[in-house]
């Protein structure tokens, strides 16, 4: 018998997308790599990296949650989109990063080097493109929150 998916940690981080990008780091990050975003609206993953995509490119804060979990997580209700990708982690460990330039967030254990899976939810993202088009909207506003994602990660399956 399979025992059930929990998580094991959690951390949160407000962070200001830099040209629609929202970068989380492995603590092995040593390589910048080229997002390829083809069929993936909300998150692509590589080696020590995983990108985020903000619905905007103007000056907000969006809100991130990462969660650690011992398996595949049972499916969350109250987000608007989600997608999924897969992450290689070098340490076993991860952040949030104000665009390579360090951490926004405690560091995330995850158990140990190797591959992830990683699921993403989002909501709030078309409420901050209706604010962005508002004229009544002051553009010095930073919308603090309207956009928020949450990041599932667990071990991926050998194979």
């Amino acid at each position: 018998m399979t025992a059930k998916a929990h998580r094991t940690g959690t951390v949160h981080a407000d962070v200001i997308p830099d040209h629609t990008l929202i970068t989380i780091l492995g603590t092995g990050f040593d390589t910048v790599v080229q997002p390829d975003f083809r069929g993936h609206p909300l998150c692509h993953g590589v080696t020590d990296l995983l990108y985020l995509i903000s619905s905007s490119s103007s000056m907000h804060y969006t809100t991130v949650t990462l969660e650690a979990w011992t398996g595949e997580p049972a499916p969350s209700d109250g987000w608007d989109e989600h997608d999924e990708t897969r992450l290689r982690l070098t340490r076993g460990r991860v952040y949030v990063s104000a665009m390579f330039e360090g951490p926004l967030s405690p560091e995330l254990d995850l158990g140990g080097p190797g591959d992830y899976h990683v699921r993403v939810h989002a909501t709030g993202r078309e409420r901050l493109l209706q604010l962005e088009r508002d004229g009544d909207t002051d553009p010095e506003d930073m919308h603090c929150g309207v956009e928020r994602f949450t990041a599932q990660i667990w071990p991926a399956a050998n194979g």
